[in-house]
C-alpha cells in the first residue's frame, strides 16, 4: 500500500483599501468575505495540510483595519480562509511589524483563536515554535518560514526572536533541529526577492542552492507579487515566487500582479523512501464592479478566455506565464 499526503501551498494575501471597502458591512460593523470569492478554486485548496502567506498584520480587533503602507487585516479574513480549507498561516513577511510587537502578539492570538496554525513569527524563543511539524501515514513533514526584513522596523535585541529573519546559519540550525525530530521532508518558505521581478537575484540563487544542500527538499517564495521562475537544483525544486493569491494591485497596471499559483504536492512513502509529484494551478484575481463596489473572484487562469471583460494585456501575459513555468534546469 502506498500512503499519500496532499499538501497545498499558496502565495500572498494582503488586503488593499478597495477590498476592505468592498466587504465592509456597515450594519453589523464587520467585514464579510463571501465564499463565492474562492468557489472556483476551492477544490484545489483541499488537502491534508494547506498553507497560505498572510502578508499583513491580523490585528483588526484592536487596531483599525488599514492597507498601504501600513497593513492591518480584519480578523474576519481568517474565517473565510479556514472555511475554504487553509490550516497553516505563514506570518513571516515584510509587513509583520507594521503594528509593532503588539501586532505580532495579536495576530498570533487571533490565528490560534480560530484553531489555525501559524509559522514565521513567535511569542517565545522556544525552537519548537520556530518550526512546524506535520505527520501522517509515517510521513513526517517539517515546514520553515522566514522573511528578508520588516520594512525598516526593528525589534529590540531581547525581542528579535519574534520574527524569523532570513539568516543561512539560523535556517541551517532549524533544518538540523527538524532532522533531529525525525522529519523526512522539509519545505522552506522564504519571503524574499524583488517586487514585480520574475527572475531571482544572484543572492537568491546562491542561498537556494546552499539551503537545499543543507537538507531542504522544496523551497517556496513569496513577496515579489508576481509568479517567479521554477528552478531544479540537485533534483529538488525552488519556486522563487508563488505570486499573489488575493490582493488588488490593479492600479499598478501590471498584469503579472493579478496572477499567482496554487501548488499541490502529493507526498508518497514507498517503503522508507519519500517521493513526490506536484501539480501547478495558475490563478487569476478577477475584479468587476457591482452595486458601485468592486467584487472579486479568484479563478483558474485557464478560464480567463471565458470572460469577455478581461484585458487583452492580461491574456497576453498569461501566455508568457505558461512559458515562464517551464522548469529551468
Amino acid at each position: 500500500m502506498i500512503n499519500r499526503v496532499t499538501l497545498v501551498f499558496c502565495g500572498d494575501i494582503f488586503l488593499q483599501r478597495q477590498i476592505l471597502n468592498s466587504y465592509y458591512d456597515p450594519k453589523s460593523k464587520k467585514y464579510i468575505f463571501p465564499e463565492e470569492i474562492f468557489e472556483d478554486i476551492k477544490e484545489e485548496i483541499k488537502g491534508d495540510l494547506s498553507c497560505i502567506v498572510l502578508d499583513t498584520v491580523i490585528a483588526g480587533n484592536i487596531f483599525k483595519p488599514s492597507s498601504y503602507p501600513i497593513y492591518n487585516a480584519p480578523v474576519e479574513i481568517l474565517d473565510i480562509l479556514k472555511d475554504i480549507g487553509f490550516s497553516l498561516i505563514i506570518t513571516a513577511n515584510n509587513h509583520c511589524l507594521d503594528k509593532g510587537e503588539r501586532g505580532i502578539i495579536e495576530s498570533i492570538k487571533n490565528i490560534k483563536k480560530k484553531n489555525l496554525f501559524h509559522l514565521g513569527t513567535n511569542l517565545s524563543n522556544n525552537p519548537e515554535e520556530r518550526v512546524f511539524i506535520f505527520e501522517k501515514y509515517g510521513i513526517k513533514l517539517g515546514i520553515l518560514a522566514y522573511t528578508y526584513g520588516t520594512n525598516g522596523i526593528y525589534l529590540s535585541k531581547e525581542r528579535e526572536y519574534m520574527v524569523n529573519y532570513i539568516n543561512s546559519e539560523k535556517i541551517t540550525k532549524d533544518i538540523n533541529f527538524l532532522k533531529g525530530k525525525g522529519v523526512n521532508f522539509i519545505v522552506l518558505y522564504l519571503h524574499w526577492g524583488e517586487e514585480y521581478r520574475e527572475k531571482p537575484t544572484d543572492y537568491q540563487k546562491l542561498l537556494a542552492k546552499k539551503l537545499i544542500n543543507s537538507g531542504v527538499n522544496l523551497i517556496l517564495g513569496s513577496h515579489p507579487h508576481c509568479v517567479g521562475i521554477i528552478e531544479k537544483i540537485n533534483d529538488k525544486y525552488c519556486f522563487y515566487s508563488l505570486g499573489n493569491f488575493f490582493a488588488d494591485q490593479y492600479g499598478l497596471n501590471i498584469p503579472k500582479t493579478k496572477f499567482g499559483l496554487i501548488l499541490r504536492i502529493d507526498l508518497f512513502k514507498i517503503r522508507e523512501k519519500i517521493d513526490y509529484k506536484f501539480k501547478i494551478v495558475p490563478i487569476f484575481i478577477y475584479r468587476r464592479i457591482e452595486g458601485g463596489k468592486y467584487k472579486y473572484k479568484i479563478i483558474k487562469a485557464d478560464n480567463i478566455y471565458n470572460y469577455r471583460n478581461i484585458n487583452k494585456e492580461d491574456i497576453l501575459y498569461y501566455e508568457d506565464l505558461k512559458r515562464l513555468l517551464r522548469i529551468t534546469p
